[in-house]
């Protein structure tokens, strides 16, 4: 029974060039891979470079946006609540909490008085804090 390589007829022509091919391959496998590497840190970098480079074109159209004494006199009525002279500012304030008229509210006329002493309670916090001797670690940890 014969394998399949021994049936192959081989020069020695053809064994020089395929030992050839073989330490070729060989040699240049680590400068293939110093290729490749180097070129996904290009891409990253290219990446990098053109994330940059959108994000100064958004700063420098926000600086141009601040040229213009328009958008400045909007920017100033909007965040500072500026007004010209001779203009009267209405600013509408949102409670957020909406009553129906059909709802009658009851008030009450009495007093309600408080179950505890604030004062008491706050003059024990205030000596209790000055005068502690534990550790900051231990007073976060009672919380």
């Amino acid at each position: 029974m014969r394998l399949w390589f021994q049936s192959l007829k081989m020069s020695g022509l053809t064994a020089t060039i395929l030992s050839l091919v073989l330490i070729a391959a060989v040699v240049l496998a680590p400068s293939f891979s110093t290729y490749l590497q180097q070129q996904r840190e290009i891409a990253q970098l290219q990446e990098s470079v053109d994330q940059r480079r959108a994000s100064l074109d958004e700063i420098e159209q926000e600086q141009h946006k601040w040229q213009d004494p328009v958008y400045i006199r909007a920017q100033a009525r909007e965040r500072l609540f500026y007004v010209m002279p001779g203009e009267v500012q209405l600013t509408v304030i949102e409670d957020g909490v909406i009553i129906p008229e059909d709802e009658e509210l009851s008030v009450s006329t009495e007093l309600t008085p408080t179950e505890r002493r604030w004062t008491a309670e706050f003059a024990a916090s205030v000596l209790g804090a000055g005068t502690t001797t534990a550790e900051p670690e231990e007073l976060l940890t009672t919380r």
